[in-house]
This record gives structure tokens, C-alpha cells and sequence, in this order.
């Protein structure tokens, strides 16, 4: 469990109060709890920051901009594995600007992982029925890798549990938290965590976009591409080919792939 009760680990509560948006530089959101700073001089830029934490505002979609890039991070998926119902109920709270999944042990989170493949998994380590352990948290941990080698795991340890946070990241996590939980830390931690999935992800789609169909060839291109693909299917046959180009165009690479 994240915490021994739900209500020590989150201590936010709401609030009818609106958030404060004046000439300042900074918005007071009572309804969540949050200070959040802002360096822009502009009213419309501290509306922004505050329209993120929340539905706090009325109406946020007046200013332009903003109903898009909520609805981006309404669509991020967070699979939180956790089996207190009560911190969980809380935790979708703290992160109700994402599609929240839930999972109380190993075989639902595994579920809900291959259902909905999340980018980002928010994991405690004591899970039944070895929730006073350790055991059951690191065979999930394990096995989600497993099943989601790219999805960000963060997990969640004891106070000064820091040997177990050291061996989960050795493990492969993308980072641990230790208990008691802050809030605005671990949605730090959530969000950064996006953005390298989101890097990653666009890394390894150039990368397939830049990958060449011929060993030795770099093409990118379309032109280039369809020069390949008129290799690979002359070079099968005994059809004699002649090869145009000026120096350094590759003919020498592409005559050799004609011939392998």
C-alpha cells in the first residue's frame, strides 16, 4: 500500500473557493490543493496553467488553446496498481486529468495492461497477499516489463526503503517514490515520465521510417525508396541491368545488391 491510511497519503482536499487569477504571477487553486508559478506576463498564459489541474475554471474553453490540450491529456492512459480501494479512489482524483485504470494485484494489472496499454504504470510494491512484502510487488514489476517493455513504470516503497528502490530500478523501472506520498511530486514524476515515452516513441518511428529495405543502403527518401523496391524485384531474375548515375550516387551498392 502507498500509505498506512488514504487519508495521510493525500492531504488535498476541495474546495468551492476559485483560484485567484489576477495581475500576478502566480495561481492559487484551493480546489486542488496547488501554488502553481508562472513566468508569463500574460492573463492568458496563467489561465492556461491553472485550466491544467483541472475543471476549476468556468468556461477554460474561451481561451483558445486550452480545450485541445486537455483532451491530449485526458486521452493518456495510467494504470495505477494499488489494492487499498480507498488510495486509489484518491489517486484517480490527484490524476483526473488522465484515463485512469485501476488494478488491485498482479493478475488484474496484467489485464488491464494488455486491455489498454498504458504509457505509464503507477505501481506499489506491496501487493497481495504479500502486501507487508515486497515478493508480489517485484513478480508484477517483473512480469509488466515483460508484457510492456516500453511502458514507464514508477513504483511506489516503504520510507528510506531504498535498497528495494535501487533493485526495482535495476529491474528496469523508470523511477520509485517513497512513501509518505506528495502529491505534486508524484505528478511531477508522472508527467516527465510521459515525455520520455513520448521521445522514445517518436525515436523509434524515425527510426523504422529511416530503415533500408537493402543492407548497405541509407533511404529515406521516397525516390530512394522506390529504387530499392526496383531492385528487390529485379534482382531475382536473370534480366540484364544497367546502372546510371553520376559519381558517388552508389551504383557501385546498389550493383552488389543486384547481385545478392
Amino acid at each position: 500500500m502507498f500509505g498506512g491510511r488514504a487519508n495521510q497519503a493525500v492531504s488535498h482536499r476541495r474546495s468551492a473557493q476559485r483560484p485567484v487569477l489576477d495581475s500576478g504571477d502566480c495561481a492559487i487553486c484551493d480546489g486542488h490543493g496547488l501554488r502553481l508559478k508562472c513566468d508569463c506576463s500574460t492573463q492568458r498564459a496563467r489561465v492556461f496553467v491553472a485550466a491544467l489541474i483541472g475543471n476549476c475554471l468556468s468556461p477554460i474553453t474561451a481561451v483558445p488553446g486550452i480545450g485541445a490540450l486537455i483532451a491530449v491529456t485526458e486521452n493518456r492512459k495510467l494504470l495505477i496498481v494499488e489494492d487499498d480501494p480507498g488510495l486509489r479512489s484518491q489517486l484517480r482524483w490527484c490524476f483526473e486529468g488522465y484515463e485512469v485504470v485501476e488494478a488491485e494485484d498482479r493478475d488484474s494489472a496484467i489485464g488491464q495492461l494488455r486491455r489498454h496499454e498504458p504509457a505509464v504504470v503507477l505501481q506499489d510494491l506491496g501487493l497481495p497477499p504479500d502486501a507487508e512484502g515486497t515478493s508480489e510487488g517485484f513478480k508484477t514489476l517483473s512480469e509488466v516489463l515483460s508484457c510492456a517493455p516500453y511502458s514507464k513504470v514508477i513504483v511506489v516503497t516503504g520510507h528510506g526503503d531504498q535498497s528495494n528502490a535501487l533493485r526495482a530500478v535495476g529491474l528496469g523501472a523508470y523511477d520509485f517514490y517513497q512513501k509518505p506520498v506528495d502529491v505534486d511530486t508524484l505528478q511531477l514524476l508522472v508527467s516527465r515520465a510521459y515525455q520520455i515515452h513520448d521521445l522514445e516513441e517518436e525515436n523509434r518511428r524515425l527510426s523504422q521510417q529511416g530503415a533500408s529495405p537493402l543492407d548497405g543502403i541509407i533511404a529515406a527518401s521516397e525516390s530512394m525508396l522506390k529504387v530499392c523496391r526496383m531492385v528487390e524485384k529485379i534482382a531475382p531474375t536473370d534480366a540484364t541491368t544497367l546502372l546510371l548515375g553520376e559519381s558517388g550516387t552508389g551504383k557501385e551498392v546498389l550493383a552488389r545488391a543486384l547481385h545478392n
